[in-house]
């Protein structure tokens, strides 16, 4: 979440300007996706929640940012009904430039450079507060926790988003990438004693095996003393 993206003016002539919720959504969009590939994995309901929005109308503004404005594409083979994965078409244009500057900068120019930099982490640290369900880095540790959250109904996860996202990626590699973490995450779902006792990925982590061996027993009706 740190850096900056640029805004040009010339977006004052461009209709998606007039679109109050694709524009939103964009801007959204642009402050949210990995700053490497300009891609996200999004979960339309918990992002529709996060505006206050009917699911229906976020997913016609995201398909009318794809069709009608052209300025975010979604990803072929990875839209389902609940997760899409969102690319922002010419991402490199709203990305900073590392060319090194070589003419001297003045003191009025320092203090005003000084003045944009304190203002914008500022801003980075209000963006880092306003939503824990931003996502954000590899798509498939995104989607895990998307899905966790869907599934157990859980507003946020306990535990810190870094704890949530290491213990996501141990999850991932332990069990074979995001289908076999899905189908887990399943078994706590519909498990009648820890659909209510799993609330982060850390305590996925370390309770898969119970999680697995209660639903056999389940399943078979077997009763622990």
């Amino acid at each position: 979440m740190e850096g900056w993206i640029k805004l040009y003016r010339k977006s004052m002539k461009n209709p998606l300007m007039r679109d109050p919720r694709a524009w939103m959504i964009f801007c959204w969009i642009l402050l949210t996706v990995d700053r490497k590939t300009g891609k996200m994995t999004l979960g339309r309901k918990w992002a529709s929640a996060y505006f206050s929005m009917n699911e229906s109308t976020f997913y016609k503004a995201i398909k009318r940012l794809e069709k009608k404005y052209k300025v975010v594409s979604l990803v072929t083979g990875k839209v389902t009904i609940k997760y899409t994965e969102v690319c922002v078409l010419n991402w490199a244009k709203y990305q900073q430039q590392n060319d090194k500057v070589t003419t001297p900068v003045t003191i009025r120019e320092q203090s005003s450079n000084n003045e944009v930099t304190h203002i914008q982490e500022v801003e980075n640290r209000e963006l880092r507060n306003i939503s824990k369900d931003i996502s954000y880095g590899d798509p498939d540790i995104n989607l895990v926790i998307a899905y966790m959250k869907e599934c157990l109904r859980l507003p946020a996860l306990d535990e810190s988003i870094r704890v949530n996202r290491m213990y996501a990626q141990n999850c991932l590699k332990k069990f074979g990438g995001a289908d076999k973490v899905k189908l887990l995450i399943d078994a706590t779902a519909t498990n009648e004693f820890w659909s209510t006792r799993v609330t982060s990925f850390k305590t996925l982590y370390y309770k898969a095996v119970q999680i697995i061996s209660s639903n056999r027993d389940q399943k078979f009706g077997v009763t622990r003393i």
